[in-house]
């Protein structure tokens, strides 16, 4: 009982976090994210953590992203180079993300297949081949150290 008590007398320190329900949580993502808990050697309360954060980071306070993400978006992760067309973008049935790439080609790509994209995120180099807008571009990025833009645009 001293075991239980000191364990709630931790919890309760003011350290920023606090005890919480979450109805409706799937099963087997419970288990899954339990499983890379243990794997990692962290707390489930750490990656839901990093998972909010992540989401709030991606979505950026942006609704029409949000949205994007919530339809489940294609994710493209752990590649080392990946050359994808403008056209393949604009035939894409929901969004897509691309994550922890080392070398992104986007090639023949405008305005128009950027809206198919909802973030590129940790991503060591992109390269744009095709007539974008920057700002709108710039917008998806998030933890992108190389950026090289080819306007082909006429």
């Amino acid at each position: 009982m001293d075991e239980d008590k000191k364990e709630v007398d931790q919890g309760s320190k003011d350290d920023g976090k606090k005890t919480i329900s979450i109805r409706g949580v799937d099963k087997n993502l419970y288990n899954k994210l339990s499983a890379i808990a243990r794997e990692v050697d962290k707390t489930i309360g750490d990656l839901v953590n990093e998972a909010i954060d992540l989401f709030v980071k991606v979505t950026d306070g942006v609704t029409e992203t949000v949205s994007k993400v919530i339809h489940e978006p294609y994710v493209i992760k752990n590649l080392d180079r990946l050359v994808i067309s403008g056209k393949e973008l604009n035939e894409l049935d929901r969004p897509v993300m691309f994550l922890n790439i080392k070398e992104l080609i986007l090639e023949d790509v405008d305005d128009s297949s950027l809206d198919a994209i909802v973030k590129i995120m940790k991503v060591d180099k992109v390269v744009v081949k095709g007539s974008v807008n920057k700002i709108k571009f710039y917008s998806k990025l998030d933890r992108v150290s190389n950026i090289e833009i080819q306007d082909t645009g006429s």
